[in-house]
């Protein structure tokens, strides 16, 4: 099992840094392995609300659809993998007002089925290298739009 966890304050106001992260369509823009996302359900982004991910493994492009389990505007936001022979996943960000800025924290698991657990350990590293990437990622694309 891959764990990742980490955080960062990001000098935006907590709706605009919830808006960005919860559109799912963004997802591309800050998330490294994530070739496209894109929203496959009806209705407005809440609990039960599904999305198709093209996640890129060890170089390869997965397709799964995912499924958001918790949604609370400005606070959290928690999904997790259906449907895909290679890889489950679940992921949560929580996000905290702290004076006009707003600090996001990330959590995460994921596990590699069939053959693709030989490659586990490889995708584990990459995996806890990225989450931080990510952060910054999103910190750095909401911050120059306050430029």
């Amino acid at each position: 099992m891959i764990r990742i966890a980490d955080g960062i304050l990001i000098n935006r106001p907590i709706e605009q840094v919830f808006t960005f992260v919860a559109d799912l369509e963004n997802t591309p823009k800050w998330q490294v392995g994530v070739v496209q996302s894109r929203k496959v359900s009806e209705g407005p982004i809440q609990v039960g609300t599904k999305f198709k991910e093209v996640v890129r493994v060890v170089g390869r492009p997965l397709d799964t659809i995912c499924e958001i389990t918790e949604y609370q505007v400005n606070r959290k936001m928690t999904f997790k993998s259906t449907t895909s022979a290679a890889i489950q996943y679940e992921g949560q960000f929580t996000f905290e007002s702290r004076s006009g800025s707003t600090r996001v924290d990330i959590a995460g698991a994921g596990e590699l089925k069939g053959l693709w657990r030989l490659v586990e350990p490889l995708f584990a590293g990459e995996a806890k290298k990225s989450a931080a990437d990510e952060l910054k990622q999103i910190k750095r694309y909401l911050e120059a739009l306050a430029e």
